[in-house]
């Protein structure tokens, strides 16, 4: 099944460098974009993983499913829209697998900074072919929190205030605005903590297949349709970054 993800990312990477000087914006609601260059990358990927009879799931396309399948592909063709569409570095192609409500592949493309994360499950994950592991930083007040406020999330003045009260026990907060690289990098041990709330399960889903594998910890609470709040972190921060963000 690795192989089959392998070989759908590639060929959408392919199509969506076509896109890059003019992704062509289709619509444009709130604090969300829409382009052709997401629908062509969603296509090739359908295209391929279809292939697998295995049920799909993805932001771009409608879903009639309730609860996760027992196995299912969940995919983001281009996290980071936005960013793709201001030429800011940070974008990828997401493709996981998921078994029984946990994840058993991930892929995350990196296509602008030519990385590329694969994990299965009990494999370590590797950056590039090379094998890649979480930080052993043990201290939450040295910590460098990967997190932002995705196009789903309710920015009420309450919630803010708690969620900037929160962020301010880390020693750094970063925000690249991509789930998938954002949850990458904690993989790769840059970052030590990722944390979202509300974000949609499609921009997490690879990323936390990486991070498991990486040897992290991985935790989500379910909000509503396919939001969650999701947390990962190494080893030694996941009981202090439950119980910071009140999830103890």
């Amino acid at each position: 099944m690795i192989e089959i993800a392998l070989d759908a990312v590639k060929k959408a990477e392919k199509e969506l460098l076509n896109y890059k000087d003019n992704p062509i914006i289709i619509s444009e609601k709130k604090r969300d974009i829409k382009t052709k260059a997401d629908l062509v990358s969603n296509k090739i990927l359908i295209d391929s993983l279809s292939k697998t009879n295995i049920p799909l799931i993805s932001e771009e396309i409608p879903s009639n499913f309730k609860t996760l399948p027992e196995v299912c592909w969940i995919i983001d063709p281009l996290d980071g829209t936005y960013n793709f569409s201001r030429q800011y570095p940070f974008y990828a192609i997401s493709v996981s697998l998921w078994k029984k409500g946990t994840p058993f592949i991930g892929v995350v493309r990196d296509f602008a900074n030519k990385k590329l994360y694969v994990s299965q499950k009990e494999n370590k994950t590797k950056l590039n072919g090379k094998e890649i592991g979480v930080s052993y930083v043990k201290l939450i007040n040295q910590a460098t929190i990967n997190t932002g406020f995705p196009s789903g999330f309710n920015l009420k003045k309450q919630k803010l205030q708690s969620f900037i009260k929160q962020v301010l026990a880390f020693k750094k907060v970063r925000s690249v605005g991509s789930a998938a690289i954002m949850l990458a990098q904690v993989a790769e041990g840059i970052c030590d903590v990722y944390y979202e709330r509300e974000i949609y399960l499609w921009d997490v889903a690879a990323g936390l297949s990486l991070v498991k594998e990486a040897g992290g910890f991985i935790f989500w609470v379910h909000r509503e349709g396919w939001k969650f709040d999701v947390i990962a972190t190494n080893r030694y921060l996941f009981e202090e970054v439950k119980k910071n963000f009140s999830y103890d």
